[in-house]
């Protein structure tokens, strides 16, 4: 398989660490990719963008990314990072989705919303997660192990483990329970 060959070469070199078995189908963007760590076997399907900011408008940022194991990425996958993104192991990611660390806030009503300073917030996202298609991951959010991200839902807040949450912006509608063994309305 050239993919599988040309990742463990060529895109080897481009990442801070990159386990057995993880292959990326054509991506679109590997921009400072040193500071990502991808586990084993994971798949990164077509147009994926790792973009990694390490400086902008001269101040500079030490990201840190990293994927676990058997993690999963379908097309057109986008991950924006200046302070840290941490995805668990085994965590499914839909198309068109973007997990972002960075935002340019609107302080300066005078200055282009681009040029503004950018802020950083840490993401994480726990172990058996899946990331429905069209999804918005936000700066700041914590997602729990095992929780089900419902298509096209921006989540803005932490997702608490087995739950899963849905909507614009993502609310938990349900949760596992673990004493009643019974999934629960929120």
């Amino acid at each position: 398989m050239l993919a599988r060959l040309k990742s463990q070469t060529v895109h080897r070199l481009a990442f801070g660490a990159m386990g057995p078995g993880t292959v990326l189908w054509s991506p679109i963007m590997l921009n400072n990719t040193h500071c990502v760590e991808l586990g084993r076997d994971i798949i990164v399907y077509h147009g994926a963008r790792f973009d990694i900011v390490t400086e902008r408008f001269g101040r500079k940022f030490t990201p840190r990314v990293v994927i676990g194991d058997g993690s999963s990425f379908q097309q057109n996958f986008h991950l924006a990072c200046a302070e840290e993104i941490v995805i668990g192991r085994n965590v499914a990611v839909t198309q068109n989705v973007g997990i972002f660390d960075i935002w340019h806030p609107y302080e300066d009503p005078e200055r282009p919303i681009a040029e503004q300073p950018l802020k950083t917030a840490p993401v994480h996202i726990g172990d058996g997660c899946l990331i429905g298609m069209g999804a918005v991951i936000h700066p700041g959010v914590t997602i729990g192990e095992h929780c089900l991200i419902g298509a096209n839902s921006v989540v803005t807040r932490d997702v608490p483990p087995f739950s899963v949450a849905l909507g614009m912006p993502a609310k938990v509608i349900r949760r596992y329970d673990h004493t009643r063994l019974q999934w629960v309305g929120v």
